[in-house]
């Protein structure tokens, strides 16, 4: 159980700003990304990791929340 909380830990999630497909998923706008902090980063400007952005999608009525694993 452990294992899986520090998994769980490593994970950002990020507001997706524009819709765009990563490894065959497609994401759109509003929806919320939670990802690995370098899968984040290497997103650029497609996603805004601010809390306030993140907080915003997750207000909406029905927000989408999608991990991305990395093998």
């Amino acid at each position: 159980m452990t294992s899986k909380k520090e998994k769980t830990d490593t994970m950002q999630r990020a507001r997706v700003l524009g819709g765009f497909t990563l490894n065959g998923v497609r994401y759109e706008s509003d929806n919320i990304i939670e990802a690995d902090p370098n899968v984040i980063k290497n997103l650029g400007s497609s996603v805004d990791a601010n809390q306030s952005a993140v907080d915003y999608c997750l207000s909406l009525k029905d927000p989408v929340i999608k991990k991305h694993l990395t093998k």
